[in-house]
């Protein structure tokens, strides 16, 4: 994971869109969902959950 890989997350979950978040981080919509199906493959967990409406964490409202 680079800064990028973090700023990407953080806008995701900030925006709730990938739309948006791709606007936000000035690429494609589809390099954006790349990176992320990339990222999760590296990492081997599932970074977002898509929901109605948008993507959020899937550990939000979770205890560590």
């Amino acid at each position: 994971m680079n800064e990028f890989d973090f700023e990407m997350l953080k806008v995701i979950s900030d925006v709730g869109n990938i739309t948006k978040a791709s606007e936000k981080l000035c690429i494609t919509q589809s390099a954006l969902s790349k990176k992320i199906r990339l990222l999760e493959d590296e990492l081997g967990v599932r970074l977002l959950e898509r929901h109605r409406g948008g993507y959020r964490s899937p550990m939000r409202g979770r205890s560590y």
